[in-house]
Parts: C-alpha cells; structure tokens; sequence
C-alpha cells in the first residue's frame, strides 16, 4: 500500500497479537491523500470519548451531504431519506467508507456500554 519496506513481525502465538518492530515513531503517507503514524508501542487507538456527530464529521466524503437527509436526526443508517446512504448506493460515496464509518460507530457504542456497566458494578 506505501510501496516501502516496513520491518514487521510475527503474530504472537501466545497472545495473537503482533509483536513490536518498531523503534522510534514514523509518519507515512498516503500517495492519494491520508497519513498513518507507526508509533512504538501503540497497539490500538480509540475514540470512544468523541460523539457521534464528531465522527460523522470526520468522514470528509460525507460533507456534500449532511444535512440533505429528510429527517434532522438522521442517523445515516436505514433511516429513510439519508442522503450519505443515497450517495453510497450511487456510488458516489465508497462503500467500505460507510461500513468502516458504522463499524466505528458501533464499537464506540460498545465500548460506553461496557464501561457505564463497569461503573454501576461497583
């Protein structure tokens, strides 16, 4: 995808996770726009403290069409009217783009779910 070699290594057996390579933090870019940082000892990144309306913000592609959908609260899913669901379904906006913006979505969704449950264990 960069077109560079980039030292990588095995998935842990033990762990099933990947095993660090990286010494010190590099920025890659992308050739047709986007960067990604190789940053040592990061193995994931979260944005369980944004909204969603912040996500939906970050999916630049979407810009043309917010606020075209037929209802306010749209929440660019089945909901009908959604204008970034019409602009999916028209191939103006890429599929794997919608998915991977509903995929974060929902991971976030899990993830306040998970730690509003952990703070009433207590």
């Amino acid at each position: 995808m960069l077109q560079k070699e980039i030292l990588t290594n095995d998935v842990s057996d033990n762990s099933g996770l990947g095993q660090h390579t990286t010494t010190a933090a590099r920025l890659y870019h992308f050739p047709h726009g986007g960067d990604v940082i190789d940053s040592p000892g990061v193995r994931e990144f979260g944005l369980w403290h944004l909204e969603p309306e912040q996500i939906t913000q970050g999916f630049v592609e979407f810009h043309d069409y917010l606020g075209l959908c037929k209802y306010r609260d749209c929440k660019h899913d089945t909901d009908p009217g959604c204008a970034i669901r019409e602009a999916v379904e028209e191939g103006k906006i890429a599929e794997t783009r919608f998915e991977n913006y509903h995929r974060i979505l929902e991971s976030m969704a899990q993830v306040k779910t998970r730690k509003n449950f952990s703070d009433t264990d207590d």
